[in-house]
């Protein structure tokens, strides 16, 4: 059988040209609005910091969906269901890729902002608000900013995770039951996505709320966490159990 580490390198590829179509992008319109900033505004008034910040908003969306488009596609792909891997072994080196492939790009994206915040010679703009926000903070603060981080990476992959746990059940009902049937469970499925979906927004309005004006403890984020690793758990085993028994591979 092939090891997760070969599984990896085979999935890794395209997600690896997605991340960097993405990269390639950004940079030349970073160029371009730098360069029209420069031509504008001269070298003293260039805010680097913010025109980097500015550039790359909605890019991270962007990267997720499409991101989520091929790993889906991946799934159910002749390419990697006749694979000489375990189904498990397919479905975790699909979900780690993706994750990767994220970081990577977010990585990217920030090394390029840290890069400005250093090298900026003067503090204006998005620059002047990071430096003032981590200056004044102590250690309970950067203990709070970094379980929000964690509950954020967390929800994000448990986003994945759900997506895929929706597009198999999807799957297994359009092999089981006729077109009308199946043109009713898939309704009824969109319906249960879009009150969840309304839920997770309210939730999530009700916790940048708190978020921002520091109402939310340090335990409280914790057990969030705690849920949101042990839901993701359950997801992905149900994912590997029916992509094992279920899902068929579509081309």
């Amino acid at each position: 059988m092939t090891s997760f580490s070969e599984t990896f390198r085979s999935m890794w590829r395209s997600k690896f040209r997605i991340v960097n179509i993405l990269l390639v992008i950004y940079l030349l319109l970073l160029a371009v609005t730098l360069g029209g900033q420069l031509w504008s505004d001269g070298w003293a008034n260039l805010d680097f910091t913010s025109v980097s910040g500015g550039v790359g908003f909605g890019w991270g969306l962007v990267a997720f969906i499409w991101l989520t488009v091929q790993t889906e596609r991946d799934y159910v792909s002749d390419t990697y269901r006749l694979f000489p891997a375990t189904n498990a072994t397919v479905y975790l080196a699909g979900l780690a890729t993706t994750v990767v492939a994220f970081a990577y790009l977010a990585a990217i994206r920030l090394g390029i902002l840290g890069l400005g915040l250093i090298f900026e010679h003067r503090d204006s703009g998005l620059g002047q608000m990071i430096h003032e926000t981590t200056r004044h903070m102590g250690a309970d603060e950067w203990h709070w900013a970094i379980l929000v981080g964690l509950l954020l990476v967390a929800l994000t992959i448990t986003g994945w995770i759900s997506i895929t746990l929706i597009h198999f059940l999807v799957n297994v009902a359009s092999a089981f039951l006729p077109n009308g049937r199946n043109r009713v469970v898939q309704v009824i499925i969109a319906i249960v996505v879009i009150g969840l979906l309304t839920l997770l927004n309210k939730w999530l309005g009700a916790l940048q709320t708190q978020l921002m004006a520091h109402q939310a403890l340090q335990t409280s984020l914790i057990y969030l966490l705690v849920i949101a690793v042990i839901g993701a758990a359950v997801e992905i085993w149900v994912n590997i159990y029916l992509l094992r028994r279920w899902v068929e591979a579509r081309y």
